[in-house]
Order: structure tokens, then C-alpha cells, then sequence
């Protein structure tokens, strides 16, 4: 038994009955229409189009307008077996509508857009406002359609500045988002989250403690911490600083490959030699990389607490870590000895 259709067709899209039906004698477009029970409110009624299958079993595209079809205003297609009816929704057509939220809500990103969608709602559907978001100068970026590309000083988006209070309500009038707007919340001024740095080993007060200034310096947390103990040795302290070595970053090594290009450039231009001496400069251009791109920043505690306020006495910045080490006591015996320790 072979597995082929003889009297089979099928319509799909936008009809409330989409499938396969019986190729009936005389079957014809707007009859297979009607046995679907007719197309949805999305219809997209300008055009539609028939798949067919030839003879020789390549195929054939046949389009039809939908709403003249119905009307009787334009000919009856009448179809044949394997026939494939595709009448679109409007949304198939249409790059899907949303606008996006981004700064100080609780909740930023795209969302789905509406007709006559204000911007109370968005900023609602985003959450609200986080504590250290400023209702006012909210700006909304608006896409230009109609540019003009022959002029350098062309405008590339249209920018609304509104107000909003607390209660989400605009201040002059409602505002209404188009779609693709971007909205963005910024900051209030001078608005600051938390900023902690941390204290290891021999100070008399170790642990975390919170920026209070933003000239706040090492000296500064050092006194705030008692200082330090009888045996730290503050030649060897020295400061961790975050995010300067992300080993979990992709763009890592690439990023370094740029670092290296550069840096060896620069070392060219500044002077000529032969091979041996650009040799030498790849191999001073990867140290200076690594101390670039290095987690732990040197520093002189002796002379920070010497003289601070100098240029050795770094600002802080948060995530910093303090390390100050114990003085040792003891040395270290090896090699050729009765008894090495």
C-alpha cells in the first residue's frame, strides 16, 4: 500500500478551524475557507497564497487577496489535492512591539508593549523605583523614522525629559510610550550604596569597615582600626584591589593580546634596536602586563603611615583588602647542613 494522498487539503494561519480537509469535487478556495469557519479578527486579508504541488513534484506559489476572495470581487481558486492554504495574522507580519526600562527600578528590561501605554505603567510593571532613584529628569529616547541621511548632524533619536513623584504620577500631563522607546531612571545626586573595605592580620582591630569618605585613604582605615599591633611587619603589607584580574571573563585573554599589542608598539616608537633588543622589549611588555593586570597593588605601609597623605597613600575603593603580616621570628636553614630547618 503506498503512503500518498489523493484527495487531501490543508489550510493554516489565520482561521478558526486550521487542518487537513477532504478534497472534495469542485472544492474551491472560499468553500475550504468556510469549512475552516472563516479567518480570525488578525487576518491579514491583503494577501494570502496557495502552496502547490506539480506534476513533476516541484512547487508553485499561487498568492490571492483574501478579502476580495470572500467578496466575490476576485476569482474562485479552485484547488487540487496536496494544495496548502496559508493566510497570515497580522502579528506574523509585524516585528513584535516592546519597550524597555533601564537604571533605577527594581525590576529593568523589555516589556511587552500596548496601546496607550503610559509611563506610570512601565515604571509600575517594572517594580518602581529602587531607594536611591530620582523621579525627577526621567528621559525617554524615542527612535527617528525619518532621518535625514545626507546631513552629519542629523538627529538619530528624539529625547523626552519628564518628572514623575512619588505616586507615579507625571507632573505636567500623561506621557505615552511608543513602541521601542527606552526609558531611563537615573540616580539621585550624590546618592551612594554602602562601600567596605577589609583589615587582616596585625592591626589591633581587624575586620570589615565602611568608607565614610571618598578621599577616605589607607592611613585613615589603619587609625580607625587602632593601628597597629607590636609585631606587624609593615614592610610586607600589602593591598588586594578586585576586579583588575577576572579570570572568569571570556574576553580575558584577548583583552591581554590587546594590552600586548600596544604596549609593544608604544616601545617601538620610542626607540630602535635590532632583533636581540625587540626581544628584550616582548619580555619587559609581558611583565608590565601582568603587573597591569595583577590582583595585589604594592604598596609601602612603613612610609604610608610615615607620611600620609602622600602619594603612596592610596584612595580606597570598595572590595579593598588590607593585609598586614606578623613579623617572623625565625629563618629558614637548607642545603648542605647536619640539620636543615
Amino acid at each position: 500500500i503506498l503512503d500518498r494522498f489523493a484527495n487531501r487539503v490543508e489550510i493554516i494561519g489565520a482561521v478558526f478551524r486550521p487542518g487537513q480537509y477532504e478534497l472534495e469535487n469542485g472544492l474551491t478556495l472560499k468553500t475550504l475557507i468556510s469549512k475552516a469557519d472563516g479567518i480570525t479578527e488578525d487576518a491579514f486579508l491583503n494577501r494570502g497564497y496557495i502552496s502547490r504541488l506539480n506534476a513533476d513534484n516541484s512547487l508553485s506559489l499561487l498568492s490571492f487577496d483574501v478579502s476580495k476572495v470572500l467578496a466575490g470581487t476576485e476569482s474562485d481558486i479552485k484547488l487540487q489535492r496536496e494544495d496548502q492554504v496559508t493566510i497570515s495574522s497580522i502579528f506574523d507580519l509585524r516585528e513584535e512591539y516592546e519597550v524597555s526600562i533601564q537604571g533605577e527600578v527594581r525590576e529593568p528590561g523589555a516589556f511587552k508593549f500596548a496601546d496607550n501605554m503610559n509611563l506610570e505603567a512601565l515604571i509600575q510593571m517594572a517594580g518602581g523605583f529602587k531607594e536611591g532613584a530620582t523621579p525627577n529628569r526621567i528621559e525617554i529616547s524615542r527612535r527617528i523614522k525619518n532621518s535625514d541621511a545626507t546631513s552629519a548632524s542629523a538627529l538619530t533619536a528624539e529625547v523626552f525629559t519628564v518628572n514623575v513623584d512619588q505616586n507615579l504620577k507625571i507632573q505636567n500631563n500623561d506621557f505615552i510610550l511608543k513602541p521601542f522607546d527606552i526609558v531611563s531612571i537615573r540616580s539621585s545626586e550624590g546618592y551612594q550604596v554602602q562601600r567596605q573595605v577589609k583589615l587582616e592580620g596585625e592591626v589591633l582591630y581587624p575586620g570589615t569597615y565602611t568608607i565614610t569618605r571618598k578621599d577616605e585613604r589607607i592611613s585613615d582605615v589603619i587609625k580607625r582600626a587602632g593601628g597597629l599591633t607590636p609585631l606587624a611587619y609593615a614592610e610586607g603589607a600589602s593591598l588586594k584591589r578586585p576586579g583588575r584580574n577576572d579570570v572568569n571573563n571570556p574576553d580575558s585573554l584577548l583583552k591581554k593580546e590587546e594590552e600586548r599589542y600596544k604596549l609593544l608598539n608604544l616601545r617601538r616608537l620610542q626607540q630602535d634596536g635590532g632583533d636581540e633588543k625587540e626581544d628584550a622589549d616582548k619580555d619587559s611588555v609581558e611583565k608590565d602586563i601582568e603587573i597591569l593586570r595583577s590582583d595585589l597593588v604594592g604598596i609601602s605601609l612603613d612610609q604610608i603611615l610615615k607620611k600620609p597623605l602622600s602619594r603612596q597613600d592610596l584612595i580606597l575603593e570598595d572590595g579593598d583588602i588590607i593585609k598586614v603580616p606578623k613579623e617572623l621570628q625565625t629563618v629558614s636553614v637548607t642545603g648542605e647542613v647536619l640539620k636543615p630547618a
